[in-house]
């Protein structure tokens, strides 16, 4: 502006003096001309105007609704190059800051590196031939493994045989003539018996009938006495195999959690670098999906109300939640895995906590309630014994006692045989053992189970399965392949080219360096697109949605205007102090040729709505209520109130739909004439206006 005014001041001082003359003669002229052209258009008929009042014309144009936001340029397409492999660096061709085009080198690595990764393509070639021979060889192997699978499945076969005859002779273990001969040899007891007691009854026959009850007593005490005793056996035998099994739990636990623990830690320290932040980002992304969830419940229970319509907003928070359960969709099957062994690790704790308790029960010994019924009956048993014997020797004085003794001996003998007689057929007519049942049908279960594993062993090598392992071949040909790619790849990056037309950002090495794969080397950014990152308040973000257009200017580029369209929206506001706004992202694709820079200002007036070639008038030139707008036009006969339909309002143009027409002169106020009555300054916040300005053409 001052080298300006001083041209102006040295231009003045080169005129000559007649030239002054008449430069102020037009300059008067022109005003004078100016002047009474708008007293003939403001006075017409006579019209006189106060000095706050005007005359404009109706004139058509575009209305505009816009949103304006300031924001900083930057770069969303960057390629960060990494050379793929480790290395030295032989050259760097480029500096940061320089443009560069797509396929140009930017850098190199030394020739040792070169050959290693010629020696690694070298074994990828060796690789890939191992896995094609593989699969060539497929058919012959199969054959060899089927023969082998089909013998395995027939020795299974024979011992599952072996194991159901053996359940079968457990079940049924006596015949009919096994029977037959053990009843045969319980009657022949039973007459040896009777005869022995009749050689007893011939010394003293009442009294050899007391002995002979008082003899079968004293067998029948001895018995029980042997089976209290049997039982107590059975019993601490049972609890030692119990705390041997839960001994056996125990230890299996253990070895399970700990595997499970060292999974888990192993995959941690593997994985650590991102984990945790996987997890904290699904547990924000959780919260905040709850929270939307909640304000949307409140806004549809809000909505019931006759009085509320909160269906835009709805909609919104709809979006939002969609939003958000994509988040966690995303980040969900991440830590799949890690949820997983930390499930298992939790089960295998369980597990062990079980397995431990289980132990202590059996480690504090046999039942003692039991133990002490066990210990009773033997007790009971043995003063029963006693008694019989007692009362035997007390009958046995009343006769000789050689004879006694003999008779004694021989009614003994054959009591006792013909209880032992009477016990193995009552055990022959009860059938099976259910300890021998139980086992021979566990070796029947492992034999189907034999067989079973056999013969899908047998199956995978079906022609279905042959085409499993086919596949399988195949992959591993494919990964052969993929890596020998791979290889080839490395050679080729041996020399980074860059990958579009852009800018180079970064320049992370130097000459001699030592690189490792994922090393970032440079940085190029693609310079043909740009984002302008800025805020609008939480008035406009319901109007704003994305693909909205957008018109960019920056400091930069002065009288230059740039489409653009709003790609990014945040689905969480920032407050501060009370201000609640939301960030926005608009993309800008520059025209061939205009290259800038990151961290550039740039504004984007974001378009709302847009009304083209509609009739305007300011909103100082309405009157009348809101309901009933009116404007003052001038007339034949001077100025008259005239009723117009309004359509919308940038905040400053209002759109008029019917009641004039283009050229109509109407009356203005300025701001310090009252408008009582008037409450068309509302019209920007009903109407949605965002910014003022003159009409567009």
């Amino acid at each position: 502006m001052i080298a300006f005014t001083d041209a102006l001041l040295g231009a003045l001082r080169g005129l000559r003096i007649w030239q002054v003359f008449v430069l102020l003669a037009v300059l008067i002229g022109s005003g004078a001309a100016t002047y009474f052209g708008y007293a003939e258009v403001t006075a017409e008929e006579g019209l006189e105007l106060e000095e706050t009042q005007q005359m404009i014309p109706v004139r058509r144009g575009n209305l505009i609704n816009q949103v304006s936001t300031n924001g900083t340029l930057t770069f969303p397409e960057r390629e960060e190059l990494t050379f793929g492999s480790a290395g030295r660096v032989a050259r760097v061709l480029v500096v940061q800051g320089e443009l560069v085009e797509q396929g140009q080198p930017l850098a190199e690595l030394d020739q040792p590196t070169l050959i290693g990764l010629q020696e690694a393509a070298a074994q990828a070639r060796l690789d890939l031939q191992e896995a094609q021979l593989s699969l060539e060889s497929l058919g012959p192997a199969l054959e060899l493994e089927r023969t082998t699978a089909q013998e395995k499945v027939a020795n299974a076969e024979l011992e599952l045989v072996l194991a159901v005859e053996a359940l079968e002779e457990a079940q049924s273990p006596y015949t009919y003539e096994e029977i037959k001969a053990q009843e045969e040899k319980a009657a022949a007891a039973e007459v040896a018996v009777r005869d022995a007691r009749e050689t007893l009854a011939t010394l003293e026959p009442d009294l050899a009938d007391l002995v002979a009850r008082a003899l079968e007593t004293k067998v029948l005490a001895e018995i029980a006495l042997d089976q209290a005793r049997q039982e107590l056996e059975d019993f601490k035998a049972d609890w030692e195999r119990d705390l041997a099994q839960a001994i056996e739990d125990a230890a299996n636990a253990r070895i399970a959690w700990e595997e499970a623990q060292d999974n888990l830690e192993k995959y941690e320290a593997d994985n650590h670098g991102w984990l945790n932040q996987a997890l904290t980002d699904l547990e924000n992304a959780e919260k905040l999906l709850a929270a939307t969830l909640g304000e949307l419940k409140k806004l549809k229970t809000a909505n019931e109300k006759p009085d509320i319509d909160f269906r835009h907003l709805i909609v919104q928070w709809e979006g939002f939640v969609e939003i958000r359960q994509d988040k966690v969709d995303e980040i969900e099957p991440l830590v799949l895995d890690y949820n997983l062994m930390t499930a298992g690790f939790g089960l295998a704790e369980v597990d062990l906590l079980k397995a431990r308790e289980a132990l202590a029960e059996r480690e504090e010994g046999p039942d003692p309630l039991q133990l002490r019924d066990l210990k009773a009956g033997i007790a009971v048993a043995e003063a029963d014994l006693a008694e019989a014997k007692l009362e035997l020797s007390e009958l046995s004085l009343g006769v000789d006692p050689l004879d006694t003794a003999l008779n004694l001996s021989l009614v003994a003998s054959a009591e006792a045989t013909l209880v032992q007689a009477r016990a193995d057929l009552a055990e022959m007519l009860e059938g099976e053992d259910p300890a021998v049942i139980r086992l021979r049908e566990m070796q029947v279960t492992l034999g189907q189970a034999s067989v079973a594993e056999a013969q899908r062993e047998l199956d995978l090598l079906a022609p279905v399965y042959k085409n499993l392992e086919q596949q399988l071949r195949q992959a591993k040909v494919a990964s052969a392949e993929q890596a020998l790619a791979d290889a080839v790849t490395a050679i080729e990056d041996v020399t980074l080219e860059s990958p579009i037309d852009g800018l180079v950002t970064l320049v992370g090495v130097e000459e001699g360096d030592r690189v490792e794969p994922e090393t970032t080397a440079l940085e190029v950014v693609a310079t043909s697109a740009v984002h302008i990152d800025g805020i609008v308040d939480e008035i406009d973000v319901l109007l704003v949605t994305e693909g909205t257009p957008a018109r960019v200017t920056f400091d930069a580029l002065r009288g230059q205007e740039f489409d653009g369209a709003v790609t990014e929206i945040a689905p969480e506001a920032d407050t501060q102090q009370g201000v609640v706004t939301y960030a926005i992202t608009v993309r800008v694709d520059l025209p061939r040729g205009i290259a800038l820079r990151e961290g550039l200002t740039a504004v984007a007036r974001i378009v709302l709505n847009e009304e083209p070639d509609v009739l305007l008038v300011p909103q100082q030139a309405l009157y009348g209520s809101f309901d009933e707008p009116t404007v003052k036009v001038l007339t034949d006969l001077g100025i008259e109130e005239r009723a117009v339909r309004l359509g919308n309002s940038d905040g400053f143009w209002v759109s008029v739909r019917s009641g004039l027409t283009e050229g109509d002169q109407v009356l203005i106020e300025g701001e310090e004439i009252n408008t009582t009555g008037s409450s068309f300054r509302q019209l920007r916040t009903i109407t949605g206006g965002r910014g003022g300005g003159p009409p567009r053409r």
